[in-house]
């Protein structure tokens, strides 16, 4: 599973590498790729909850996960919630800590969702220079 600006076509690069190896099973989770965005409410449980589904459709029993950047967040939470279904659990791309500019960032961010600024909040900060 991949970071939050990726799709399932992000991992061609690596498949050729992973295939001699193992199978391989990219997914497009709900919010990601070409999916319709995907409301606030659904967190890190909910897409959870989406592998274990593809998994238990495709009757794969217990796989491998690797999870990199966002995407490490959901394998983790796969692991949690379904110990069971994963063989293996490889993270990557994690930071060991959230910086104190980031979580400033996530509470003006909070108050904007909040004051119902979300048009704003999509647009990010304004740009500066000439570029």
């Amino acid at each position: 599973m991949g970071g939050a600006s990726q799709d399932r076509h992000s991992w061609l690069r690596y498949e050729r590498v992973i295939l001699s190896h193992s199978s391989m099973l990219t997914l497009e989770l709900p919010g990601y790729g070409e999916a319709d965005p995907l409301p606030v409410e659904h967190g890190m449980d909910f897409l959870a909850e989406a592998v274990r589904h593809a998994v238990d459709t495709l009757s794969l029993g217990s796989v491998n996960v690797f999870g990199a950047c966002f995407g490490a967040s959901i394998a983790l939470h796969l692991a949690q919630r379904h110990p069971d279904w994963v063989a293996r659990l490889m993270l990557g791309g994690t930071a060991e800590e959230v910086s104190p500019e980031y979580i400033a960032s996530a509470h003006r961010w909070r108050r904007m969702v909040d004051d119902g600024l979300i048009d704003d909040l999509a647009r990010g900060p304004p740009r500066t220079g000439t570029g």
